[in-house]
């Protein structure tokens, strides 16, 4: 039975939040790119062997009748001359790269992915082979797994009947990799057909060892109205514990992922602030309120995100540490983001960079804001204008004064604009007991939860 959008995008965001989730291209997700599908890159092929590419079901076969007739080089060289695009334009995978992944895996020969990736200054590392395994690094690049090979390396591509009956004499340590991923993560396929048994005859054999107790993944189609169509849908459920989501159209599956990443946000909290040389009473007023807003907000669920600005970034990372140390997190980094600036960075890369934090990110609190120049923080108030612009849930604490109260004023001007405040607006401006602000932030992020 297909799942409903709804279910998908709740258990889907639910496996990113606890990084479980994985991912596998098939053609389809290059096919807008200008990449041409499986039986459009071999039509020429089957027109040279006098047969009809309707007829054709079996690729891996056609390839191979081919290459047996014009031997390997020649078809090796037709699949290189065929896979190269300039364009580097993908909405869905672009969305879906916002997610921050871990790996990505795909059957495509092309090079698509990687140019999207370095299009989007994505740190990555690509693995075509067994012999490449042994260079990943533990690093936080996003890892390509290329399962039939690239076309950069044309002489390994998995093209024909042969290369596939050998593939796990040729990649058992790679077929290693992707079990192993597939045990232990949610994996959604998308622009794959399933015409290959690679994956099928991979979860297969996963299942005979585990049972019923395998991972359920999914697929995302595009709706048919043939009989055929939905018994395979049926059987991928049934046999390989592979849900689909089936959509009228693959122009829907945008919106689809604007949707998981507004959930995969929903937990994330980006607090704001700065305090220059201050009386120490104010000092230690803010080091107090950040203490207790920043545990409050880790131990209902949030994940915490801060730019480092003076002193509030020190106030709110050290507790923030501390805390989740004493309560056994040992990936400090999936609970809390430090992201300072590099006091060179020109104006246009700071607005930059604030874009970038803000925009992963649901919510904005805004607390002090001080410059020992003028009283005034520049960054406070601008961070405030990019989440405004980006629709962010935002919180200004007008008690702590400074920018974020010249925030509050402007967020109480237009109260309209943020509903979720209209009866508490005043008391973020008069209450100071940081356990009470704390509790008031809470409450009203509850109010603007899905």
């Amino acid at each position: 039975m297909p799942i409903s959008r709804d279910d998908f995008v709740n258990y889907i965001s639910q496996k990113i939040c606890n990084n479980e989730f994985s991912v596998f291209f098939g053609a389809g997700l290059s096919t807008p790119l200008g990449i041409p599908t499986w039986k459009s890159l071999l039509e020429p092929l089957a027109q040279r062997l006098h047969l009809d590419i309707e007829k054709q079901h079996d690729y891996f076969a056609l390839s191979q009748y081919y290459e047996n007739m014009y031997g390997k080089p020649d078809l090796r060289k037709y699949i290189g001359n065929s896979l190269f695009s300039f364009k580097t334009e993908n909405d869905v995978l672009e969305k879906i790269l916002k997610l921050n992944l871990r790996t990505i895996w795909t059957t495509n020969f092309d090079t698509s992915i990687e140019r999207i990736l370095q299009k989007n200054f994505i740190r990555h590392q690509v693995i075509n082979s067994d012999r490449c395994l042994a260079n990943i690094t533990s690093s936080d690049a996003t890892i390509v797994y290329k399962l039939n090979g690239d076309c950069n390396d044309l002489e390994h591509i998995v093209i024909t009947t042969e290369d596939w009956e050998t593939y796990e004499e040729t990649h058992p340590t790679m077929m290693t990799f992707l079990k192993k991923e597939l045990v232990s993560n949610t994996f959604l396929f998308y622009g794959y057909s399933f015409q290959d048994n690679l994956i099928k005859s991979t979860l297969s054999s996963i299942k005979r060892f585990v049972g019923d107790l395998c991972n359920t993944h999914f697929s995302i189609q595009e709706r048919k109205d043939d009989p055929e169509f939905e018994y395979k849908i049926f059987d991928l459920e049934q046999r390989y514990h592979v849900k689909t989501l089936l959509v009228n159209s693959y122009s829907d599956v945008s919106g689809i992922f604007d949707d998981i990443f507004e959930r995969v946000q929903a937990n994330n909290v980006f607090i704001s602030g700065r305090l220059g040389d201050i009386a120490p009473e104010i000092e230690n007023d803010a080091c107090n309120l950040c203490r207790q807003l920043s545990v409050g907000l880790l131990d209902a669920g949030y994940n915490i995100c801060t730019g480092m600005g003076r002193k509030i970034g020190y106030f709110v990372a050290g507790p923030s540490i501390q805390h989740l140390l004493e309560n056994g997190y040992q990936h400090i980094e999936r609970r809390l983001l430090i992201r300072p600036f590099d006091d060179t960075m020109s104006e246009k890369k700071r607005t930059a960079y604030r874009e970038k934090l803000i925009g992963d990110n649901r919510v904005a609190i805004f607390i002090y804001g001080h410059s020992s120049y003028n009283g005034r923080s520049k960054g406070v108030w601008e961070e405030y204008q990019i989440a405004k612009k980006l629709g962010k849930v935002i919180l200004p604490i007008g008690a702590t004064g400074f920018e974020s109260r010249l925030i509050w004023q402007d967020v109480k001007a237009h109260l309209t604009s943020y509903p979720y405040l209209e009866t508490s607006i005043e008391d973020l401006l008069t209450e100071c007991n940081a356990q009470k602000i704390t509790t008031l932030v809470l409450k009203l992020l509850k109010l603007t939860t899905f």
